[in-house]
């Protein structure tokens, strides 16, 4: 739709507001400079009506290349102008005030804001942490090399003396002293039960508001109305659990098309479990209950986020229950209290055994699909010693295969060498019988001695076969007194030649099967 169409749609409040917040945008990037970058905008509540006031986070890459920031404090009301500068050092601490609001300390500096909005207040909170996060990593401090771009806007402060007064001003709430442990040590079962009634009470209470509309003071006036008493000592407590809440009120994460991270709002919205299809919750926690235990199938693992848990030992039952699900054709949503460090755990263990990845490539996997997921020190070494353990399991898998492969091989080769036996020797006919040379070679060992000169079988390499006749065959081949018994080559036989006669002793006859019958030869 046209934006010209969806805002004839609204109402005329909610299009002056909008188209205000527009203007103020672009007379905020007309303060900015071309290489620096707007990173967030957040309206803030103002002592005075009518006074327009943001807190904004300027970002740009210094001299050593890496990311600076800076806090603005800008005013929109007649004109645009900076009240407030503030360098994001490596010291920025951020703290609740207990109030709606929270405050912002670097080098002794402190700073309240409050947000105009619950979510107004997300959002601002996400960014600054993130921020005062890269400044630790790169230990930004002040009078240092970094931040020479931020001289620009502290020599620009151009607000009038009453707005300055305001980005200045401090909180009395901060001045008070929290609640005397004395005072709380006679009833801790009573301050547990109500902290535990505020907390179900309060996200019933976000869940029917426009958390974009309504402020922290809002939400708890609320709070105090439905419960009928005076929350002022539990300010503290009811806006750090509205940040748990919000952080909870993320969608669940699909990880696998049959594995959801989640959290403990997302494993308490029935809506949202039945819209993902799933049938199988997981839950990693000891301080949850299982919140729809006769529609669901729950698997448990009771235990806390700390450094002592060991949950590597439950991550055989873990992945045994997502694939037991996934086979039945349904998903599994994991959680814990915020879905980043038990369930994540869980879910990274998973991927490692059942796509057979290492842990840092199920790690970047999980983190790419849920940005937020933090596993503890704790965790993170268990899943390392867990792909340890999936290694070893796959090496012996491998020596198992290649015994049985090797046994197969030798039981294959006694078969084999059988068979190429016969077939080598029925190779060598067919060689012989299809070979011109071979063919001949054969013919002159099976002709008849006497057909065959030596001569001829020596030009072919062959031996020639050496044979005692008879003595009547003797007697007609060599006219001999007294038929003496002679033998003779037959490479030395010649009709014209006069014979040498050399007796020898006498010999039987050959069997008829072994030499063959001389046919008769005349001189």
């Amino acid at each position: 739709m046209p934006p010209s169409e969806r805002l004839a749609q609204q109402p005329s409040e909610l299009r002056g507001r909008d188209s205000d917040i527009q203007q103020h945008l672009q007379s905020m990037f007309y303060l900015l400079r071309p290489e620096e970058t707007l990173k967030m905008a957040v309206k803030l509540e103002s002592a005075h009506p009518g006074r327009t006031r943001y807190l904004v986070v300027v970002s740009c890459n210094g001299r050593q290349d890496s990311e600076e920031s800076c806090l603005l404090g800008i005013d929109c009301n007649q004109r645009t102008t900076v009240g407030l500068v503030l360098r994001v050092l490596a010291d920025t601490a951020i703290t609740l005030d207990g109030d709606g609001g929270f405050s912002v300390s670097v080098c002794g500096r402190q700073h309240i804001f409050k947000p105009v909005s619950v979510q107004a207040m997300w959002s601002a909170l996400q960014t600054l942490h993130k921020v005062s996060q890269k400044a630790r990593e790169q230990n930004f401090f002040l009078n240092g090399v970094t931040h020479e771009w931020v001289s620009y806007y502290e020599q620009n402060i151009q607000s009038d003396r009453s707005c300055l007064n305001e980005w200045h001003a401090m909180d009395n709430l901060e001045s008070r002293r929290p609640p005397s442990p004395d005072s709380l040590r006679h009833k801790p079962r009573e301050r547990e039960e109500t902290e535990r009634v505020i907390r179900s009470t309060l996200k019933e209470i976000m869940m029917s508001v426009d958390l974009d509309e309504v402020t922290s003071k809002h939400i708890r006036t609320r709070l105090e109305e439905l419960l009928d008493m005076d929350l002022g000592e539990y300010k503290p407590f009811i806006d750090q659990e509205m940040l748990v809440i919000l952080g909870q009120m993320d969608e669940a994460t699909e990880i696998f098309p049959h594995v959801f991270l989640g959290s403990e709002w997302n494993a308490s919205n029935l809506e949202e479990l039945n819209k993902n299809g799933v049938c199988h919750i997981l839950n990693v926690t000891r301080e949850i209950d299982n919140f729809f235990p006769g529609m669901f199938h729950y698997l448990n693992v009771r235990v806390y986020d700390d450094e002592k848990t060991d949950l590597l030992k439950h991550w055989d039952n873990t992945f045994k229950y997502i694939t037991s699900a996934k086979n039945e054709g349904s998903k599994v949503l994991v959680h814990c209290k915020m879905g980043v460090s038990r369930s994540a755990s869980v879910v990274i263990a998973y991927a490692m055994k059942a796509y057979n990845w290492d842990f840092k490539k199920a790690l970047d996997h999980v983190r790419q699909k849920r940005n937020c997921i933090k596993p503890n020190s704790n965790f993170i070494a268990q899943l390392e010693t867990y792909q340890g353990m999936l290694d070893a399991m796959k090496n012996r898998e491998k020596l198992q295969r290649s015994k049985s492969e090797t046994n197969l091989k030798v039981k294959s080769c006694k078969s084999d060498a059988t068979d190429s036996q016969s077939e080598g020797e029925q190779e060598e006919r067919q060689i012989n019988v299809a070979n011109p040379i071979n063919n001949k070679r054969l013919k002159l060992l099976t002709a008849a001695p006497l057909d065959v000169s030596g001569a001829e079988l020596s030009h072919h390499s062959l031996r020639p076969k050496s044979w005692s006749p008879d003595n009547i065959t003797a007697s007609n081949l060599f006219d001999l007194p007294g038929g003496s018994h002679t033998s003779q080559s037959l490479d030395r036989l010649s009709v014209d030649s006069p014979t040498t006669v050399k007796n020898d002793p006498v010999v039987d006859d050959p069997p008829p099967s072994v030499i063959p019958p001389a046919p008769l030869f005349h001189p």
